[in-house]
């Protein structure tokens, strides 16, 4: 009973923690046409929308810099997502 109750609380503290931004980041990731992926974005699944409400898309991505290098196609730097500027763009 002892054990079910610490499972009970710990779940619980589970879903009721935030989640926080995350800054996802590419270093030298190389692509099946040879050129290379370096960068970085912030995803933050509590603005917005809340991913956790299940709706899709939810969060928001800001400080978007995400540069590809040419391999089987030109290379290209990115600043936006799903055409909008950052700093800060919901989806």
């Amino acid at each position: 009973m002892a054990k079910l109750r610490l499972l009970i609380a710990f779940s619980t503290l589970i879903l009721t923690a935030g989640a926080t931004p995350t800054t996802w980041v590419f270093s030298g990731v190389v692509l099946t046409g040879g050129g290379t992926v370096n960068g970085s974005f912030v995803f933050d699944p509590d603005a917005g929308v809340k991913c956790s409400t299940g709706a899709s898309p939810c969060g928001t991505y800001s400080n978007v810099n995400i540069t590809t290098t040419s391999g089987s196609r030109a290379g290209a730097t990115y600043i936006a997502v799903c055409g909008k500027d950052v700093p800060v763009a919901m989806v």
